[in-house]
């Protein structure tokens, strides 16, 4: 069966940032609520040290739970991995969806992949909500579960068949004369 493929390049410059304005955002929130200056500064993520580390080992973490819940759609050869943590240097995570069917609709290409942005965001801050604010952390535990749900949707998106055309009686293919009548006699091959 033919297969079509979609590469999906993620920066990971977009998720760090995606992942600390958002925990600045509900910190935000939180204090104004009248949250501790103490709770609100926890729930901020910096932007360094072991801060930026437990960041980094959460979106690898969750870019390979995507890869796992999206594996019917991955054709992967090698079969090595490490557990060797993303660092700030790393520019792009690549997510290679090379066995989808022929029949993929390529316009859904970009909400891949901003949907595999919102879920490695979204579970991304389960990981730091798990440690800083149980409470959100299922909030965005529902909301990445919903991302690979929409992931599917997207995938499972097909074009619609369209007619090839009939070739001409002159462009026939297998080198026979075509069939002609004329007025009140018998076919003539």
């Amino acid at each position: 069966m033919a297969t079509k493929t979609a590469t999906i390049k993620l920066y990971v410059s977009e998720l760090v940032y995606a992942i600390e304005s958002t925990t600045h955002l509900v910190a935000e929130q939180k204090a104004g609520l009248g949250a501790s200056p103490e709770s609100v500064a926890l729930i901020k993520a910096g932007s360094g040290g072991i801060v930026m580390d437990k960041i980094l080992r959460s979106i690898g973490s969750a870019t390979s739970m995507l890869k796992s819940k999206l594996s019917e759609y991955i054709n992967k050869q090698d079969l090595k991995c490490s557990n060797r943590q993303l660092d700030e240097t790393e520019a792009v995570v690549t997510i290679e969806l090379n066995a989808l069917p022929s029949n993929f609709n390529e316009a859904g290409t970009d909400a891949i992949g901003e949907l595999c942005h919102q879920f490695i965001v979204n579970t991304a801050l389960v990981d730091w909500f798990l440690a800083t604010d149980t409470a959100d952390a299922q909030h965005y535990k529902a909301l990445s579960l919903e991302n690979i749900n929409e992931i599917r949707q997207v995938i499972n998106k097909r074009k619609r068949p369209e007619r090839k055309p009939i070739p001409k009686p002159e462009e026939d293919t297998e080198g026979q004369k075509p069939i002609t009548t004329e007025s009140n006699e018998m076919p003539t091959v």
